[in-house]
Formats: C-alpha cells, sequence, structure tokens
C-alpha cells in the first residue's frame, strides 16, 4: 500500500485508511464522496496525526471510529477540512437582493399570517454572513420591527462557529464593508486590530 510521508517524523497514510476517512465522512456527516477534495482531506488528516502523534493511518482510522457523534477528533478532522474562506458583503448583489425583493415580499406575508421574518445561513462558517444579513436589513427595520427578525447561522465547523459566537473580526474580513456601516454597527476593540459586531 502506498504511504504518504510528511511532516516531522513519519506519518505514513496509505490509500485505504484515507478512503475510510471519507467514508466516516460520508456517513456521519453526509458528505458526497464525489465531492470530496483528496488532496485537502490528505492535508486534513495530516495535520491531525501530527497534532495527536499517530505515525500510522490505521492508529488515525481507530481514532476516528471512536470519536463520539457530537464531536471529538472526528469534529476537530471537519473543521480542519473544511473551507472557512468569508468576508462581511461577500457576494454583495445577493445581499441587494435580499433588501430588494426578497425582505419587502416576506414582510407583506407576514403581516397577513403573523410570526417573526426568519432568515437561515447554512454553512455561515465564522459568521461574517450571518452579520451582514442583519447588516443588509438594517435600514429596513421600521419594515420588519413589528413583526421580528431571526436569522440564524449553521455550520458543521464548531472552530467556526466559536468564533461566531465571539462576532470579533479583523480587518481583512472586513475589507468590503462599507465605511458607514463599519462606523454604526462595529466597535473597535481597544490595543486591538479586531472590531466586534455591535448587534
Amino acid at each position: 500500500m502506498p504511504s504518504i510521508v510528511a511532516g516531522r517524523g513519519q506519518v505514513a497514510l496509505g490509500a485505504e485508511e484515507l478512503e475510510c476517512v471519507a467514508q466516516l465522512l460520508q456517513s456521519r456527516f453526509g458528505f458526497r464522496l464525489a465531492e470530496i477534495q483528496e488532496r485537502n482531506l490528505k492535508e486534513a488528516v495530516r495535520e491531525r496525526m501530527r497534532r495527536l502523534g499517530c505515525a500510522h493511518g490505521t492508529d488515525y482510522v481507530c481514532e476516528l471510529l471512536g470519536s463520539p457523534a457530537d464531536g471529538g477528533e472526528l469534529g476537530e478532522l471537519v473543521s480542519e477540512y473544511t473551507n472557512t474562506e468569508t468576508h462581511f458583503f461577500r457576494h454583495r448583489g445577493r445581499f441587494e437582493l435580499l433588501c430588494a425583493r426578497v425582505v419587502p415580499a416576506v414582510v407583506e406575508r407576514k403581516r397577513r399570517s403573523g410570526g417573526p421574518i426568519r432568515v437561515l445561513s447554512a454553512g455561515c462558517s465564522t459568521g461574517d454572513e450571518v452579520y451582514s444579513i442583519v447588516m443588509s436589513l438594517w435600514p429596513l427595520r421600521p419594515a420588519w420591527c413589528e413583526l421580528g427578525l431571526e436569522v440564524v447561522g449553521c455550520d458543521i465547523n464548531e472552530r467556526a462557529l466559536a468564533k461566531a459566537r465571539q462576532a470579533c473580526y479583523g480587518s481583512w474580513p472586513l475589507r468590503f464593508t462599507p465605511s458607514q456601516v463599519k462606523a454604526e454597527l462595529f466597535v473597535p476593540r481597544p490595543a486591538s486590530t479586531r472590531s466586534s459586531a455591535a448587534m
């Protein structure tokens, strides 16, 4: 069986072990095998093996098999593997569409049927999109305030969700955020280059 050797101290990962890891991701989290990027998965597995001190892929697979369904090492691997690239107001046109068409139509329906306006951001990563949705809708408060607004973000990556809950961001994810929005809805942190969402 071919092995991949990487990093300090001979980390051996065979094709069979990598396939087993991919199958676990499919069965526990619903990843599609055809869409799993093998190179990125190899890198994530090798990094986790190094951190745990596992020299052999079979040892790591055993670690994953013993991982609880709600996290453990399997959750750490998913956090290492998944893409967290995001920033505020990414794909700006979608936020404009949300404000110009979607929310006004939902407000009209909700005025008749009742209940709050609900928005789900699936795959929200570090929360940039969730906060961008709220910031985009902030000027429309008079239209939705009486109904209420619930914006929920979810992600498979627990590390990213932990960052989202902190709502503390550096300048890079804010690079496309309008300066007026930054001034009104973010609070600079003292002695830091980071800002916190103030909503």
